[in-house]
């Protein structure tokens, strides 16, 4: 090569943009987003295809197995060729019959093609129903997407565009819609403050979608990390400002209701932790009541 001929390589080089430039509406600009928004990669399964396609090859390979039961019966009670040593030795299943393709062996490599293929769509459906549902602020937030002027509105014009419905009449989007990547499991605390809090303020990296999940996700746990504490701290301020045994105890059950719906709403707990947890609280406070009644008594 040249050294002028790798000077103009260079220059051209050179005028390339560093970046490619903004997709155009349409396909292009809903696939960037689901790229960068792995969240918003919402598609349908196609649920009741997948399970007719398979229907339909199961009746195939049942009628295919019946014809391959009939051959067997009727090759092994021939005295034509070697037709009745089919079911006994595969090397004169595999030989053809005075030149012509043996009928048999025709039908099990049939059988073969179409179980490879029905093992195969089985088992890819089987891994399609496992996937998640789309989180309900995801699906909203592609449905916003698709209606904004400067964005996906009027971008989409095929029937396709009704596969994620219309935010302005809930419940139009299809069932059958997986997303590829599900948003972890959220507390109840933070999926009522997110839904309450989506579009009150335009987010730094996709505006126009509300609060930015990781600002969300700090303030929840702020708050949970104050209630925590602040609740035992409360029922011993609770017990020890009631002196009525009765009282205490109706007390103590209160403060049970509401330890167990904190555990609940703000920290994801299982119905067995929240039981275990609900138990060694209550035995904490009833511990606490004893010992103050003690020494109460002692004092007088």
């Amino acid at each position: 090569m040249t050294d002028d001929m790798q000077y103009r390589i260079d220059v051209e080089m050179q005028k390339e943009p560093a970046q490619l430039p903004d997709p155009v509406p349409g396909y292009p600009q809903l696939a960037e987003r689901m790229g960068t928004t792995p969240e918003a990669t919402i598609l349908r399964r196609f649920a009741a295809l997948n399970v007719r396609n398979l229907l339909c090859l199961q009746a195939e390979l049942h009628h295919l197995e019946r014809d391959l039961v009939d051959a067997e019966i009727a090759d092994s009670r021939s005295e034509e060729g070697w037709k009745s040593k089919y079911s006994s030795d595969w090397f004169w299943l595999n030989e053809p019959l005075e030149g012509k393709p043996n009928h048999q062996w025709q039908l099990m490599l049939k059988i073969r093609e179409r179980l490879k293929e029905y093992n195969e769509a089985l088992i890819q459906q089987s891994q399609l129903i496992t996937l998640p549902k789309p989180g309900k602020r995801d699906l909203l937030s592609l449905q916003c997407w698709l209606t904004q002027s400067d964005r996906g509105a009027g971008a989409l014009i095929g029937p396709d565009v009704q596969v994620w419905g219309d935010i302005r009449s809930p419940g139009t989007h299809y069932k059958d819609l997986i997303a590829l990547k599900a948003r972890q499991v959220e507390d109840p605390f933070f999926r009522l403050v997110s839904s309450r809090f989506l579009g009150w303020k335009p987010s730094r990296i996709h505006p126009g979608f509300g609060y930015e999940e990781f600002t969300l996700m700090n303030i929840t746990a702020i708050v949970t990390s104050l209630v925590a504490p602040l609740l035992p701290i409360a029922s011993i301020a609770i017990l020890c400002a009631v002196q009525s045994t009765s009282s205490r105890i109706a007390v103590i059950a209160a403060l049970n209701f509401v330890f167990s719906f904190c555990l609940m709403a703000f920290a994801r707990a299982r119905r067995t932790e929240v039981f275990a947890a609900t138990a060694a609280f209550a035995a904490v406070q009833v511990v606490f009541v004893g010992t103050s009644e003690v020494s109460q008594s002692r004092l007088r």
